[in-house]
Parts: structure tokens; C-alpha cells; sequence
């Protein structure tokens, strides 16, 4: 809650305006973040629907980052189990996945919602996110994903005799 006080004809006036901070907030939050041609494409040696989704949820310090990697014929979901240090700006929040690699960063634009993978001053890849702002939400909306990948990848292999 922020208070203003204003002073009119000798009068002082105290107005209150309610500003939504937690809304602003990264933390208890998600994303969820695909490039969609690549989703829709289909399965193959180098797997671009999996390739094409990433997820990450943001504590209070930390970011924790959901990946799907096909295991045989298997879609399995995982994530990092202690996250990693993010900073926030007002234009953005990023981290750098790998501590040992200074050039390499992820970042999420805070007005667009936009992932993008940053290689020194080089964008290499940026693709829209979803935002979660309930934990059980993000935790459905993940396991939904992980079976919509089983499913589509069930169809394609369906036709083959082994």
C-alpha cells in the first residue's frame, strides 16, 4: 500500500493507492515456454518437440528449470532439484544455467514474456512463455504436457511393427 499526501487550499489530504507488488513479483511463479512450429513438428532423431519445450519455476531466490527427454519410447520429465540463482531488473529476469560459463544466459522480458537464450551479446533462440501463477496449476499444466508428448509420440510410432 503506498500513501500520498497532497496539500490543497491548506488542506492535507492523504490519499492511498493500492499497487499490486506481488503481481510484479518473480517469485512463486511459473513459465512455461515453447517454440510452437517446432512443437507441432514431428518426432525424429533429433526429437524437436521436446527440443522445443522448457519450463521453469521461480522461488523466492532460485529458478528451477523442467526439461522432457525421451527414454526409449518413454516421455519423461525433469527438473533441476536445486535451481539456480536468478536476478531480477526492470526489464527483465534472468540467470546463467551454468556457473562455470559467463558467456551463456538465459533471460525472460518481463513486459513481453519472451525466453531468450543469450550467447555473449548474440540472441540464439527466443520463443513465447506462459506464465503460472499457482503452483498446482504449473505442476497440472506440466503433467498434461508430458502425456500430450506420450500421446503424439504413441500415434507416430503406432503404424511400425516393432
Amino acid at each position: 500500500m503506498r500513501t500520498s499526501y497532497t496539500r490543497v487550499l491548506g488542506i492535507v489530504s492523504c490519499f492511498s493507492l493500492c499497487t499490486n507488488i506481488a503481481a510484479a513479483s518473480v517469485a512463486d511463479k511459473g513459465v512455461v515456454c515453447r517454440d510452437e512450429t517446432q512443437f507441432q513438428a514431428r518426432f525424429s532423431d533429433v526429437e524437436p518437440p521436446l527440443l522445443s519445450l522448457v519450463a521453469h519455476w521461480f522461488d523466492e531466490t532460485r529458478v528451477n528449470t523442467t526439461t522432457w527427454e525421451r527414454i526409449n519410447d518413454l516421455i519423461r520429465m525433469s527438473t533441476t532439484r536445486r535451481g539456480v540463482p536468478y536476478e531480477t531488473n526492470v526489464r527483465e529476469v534472468s540467470w546463467r544455467p551454468d556457473a562455470n560459463d559467463k558467456e551463456r544466459k538465459i533471460s525472460i522480458d518481463r513486459k513481453t514474456v519472451r525466453r531468450s537464450v543469450v550467447l555473449g551479446e548474440k540472441v540464439l533462440v527466443s520463443v513465447s512463455c506462459q506464465i503460472f501463477y499457482k503452483k498446482k496449476d504449473f505442476d497440472q499444466y506440466l503433467k498434461g504436457v508430458t502425456k500430450s508428448l506420450q500421446t503424439k509420440y504413441n500415434a507416430e510410432i503406432a503404424d511400425h511393427r516393432l
